[in-house]
């Protein structure tokens, strides 16, 4: 599976790499901060809500953490997704439409974690929302790059939260 995703982002950079190269200078890491932090606050929000839907406590994924995790979590696995359900799939300039496409990004982003969720709908609400949050940065901001950065940092303090949780 590893293979296939690298062979993706090199894909992805082969076909892209003049604009991602581009909009990549024009990241200043300081303006991905407030973008971070939204992301958390409604990502706290949104898991307490699917708590208090389903009537269970606060329940942190276990992983097995490895290099490869981390690899794949933190820096494979945001940029293939931010490619794919933003970059190529938000493109228009007309906001009934960039909202279309926003939702049905947002949808098949979450189907994309159906497995993580077990399947359960409840459960997919928070990756609605991340995906809903994510295309929010990638528009606003007009650089497929911050949202790719938003996307890694969320993944890597879910990561953290599993480890020292376990």
């Amino acid at each position: 599976m590893l293979i296939q995703k690298v062979f993706f982002v090199l894909l992805a950079i082969v076909l892209f790499k003049n604009d991602l190269w581009f909009r990549l200078k024009e990241v200043k890491l300081k303006q991905t901060i407030i973008p971070i932090c939204i992301t958390f606050v409604f990502m706290c929000l949104t898991y307490l809500l699917v708590v208090k839907i389903l009537g269970t406590g606060v329940a942190i994924g276990k992983y097995n953490v490895s290099s490869m995790l981390i690899l794949e979590a933190v820096l494979i696995t945001p940029f293939i997704e931010e490619i794919v359900f933003r970059y190529c799939f938000i493109n228009s300039h007309k906001i009934y439409v960039m909202i279309i496409q926003m939702l049905l990004s947002s949808i098949w982003f979450m189907y994309g974690h159906a497995a993580a969720a077990n399947y359960n709908y409840i459960l997919l609400i928070p990756y609605f929302v991340l995906g809903v949050l994510l295309s929010l940065v990638y528009i606003r901001k007009h650089n497929i790059w911050y949202s790719i950065l938003v996307h890694a940092s969320y993944n890597f303090v879910i990561i953290a939260l599993s480890v020292i949780s376990n």
